[in-house]
């Protein structure tokens, strides 16, 4: 299976192309038009890393993770300002919801992978319990 079929990556380059696509039609040189279609390219951007290198895929998660928030507070502004419909909003915000559960899956996944196993964890409390009661046998029998 290639990247370009991950979930995650589809869900991020579909809403990136929705978001190109509703914001092409504002004024061109509109702070907001520029600064919503960089956060959603963003966003597709951080995820195609993510999935490229795994030795660096804790850092790209959070940038995904921190350009769903921009996109989140861009398109609510947008929609305050009349540049977007409340139902185009909904849509936006229920996209971002997946994408950012999918996004908090695998952070919790990588952060865990970093961990000892709990197995090893036990054995490890072990080996230390077992190693203070050979101490403190020796030393009573000595």
């Amino acid at each position: 299976m290639s990247w370009r079929d991950a979930p995650l990556y589809v869900e991020a380059y579909d809403l990136a192309r929705w978001l190109l696509e509703r914001t092409e039609a504002w004024q061109a040189g509109s702070s907001m038009r520029s600064r919503l279609s960089d956060a959603g390219c963003d966003l597709v951007e951080a995820v195609s890393l993510a999935l490229t290198f795994p030795l660096q895929r804790a850092g790209h998660l959070d940038r995904a993770d921190a350009a769903i928030v921009r996109v989140r507070v861009l398109l609510r502004l947008a929609c305050d300002l009349g540049l977007v419909s409340a139902g185009s909003l909904r849509f936006a915000s229920g996209r971002l919801r997946v994408i950012g559960r999918m996004v908090g899956g695998w952070r919790k996944r990588v952060e865990r992978s970093r961990l000892p196993p709990a197995a090893d964890l036990e054995s490890q409390r072990l080996g230390k319990t077992q190693r203070t009661e050979n101490r403190e046998l020796a030393g009573w029998q000595g």
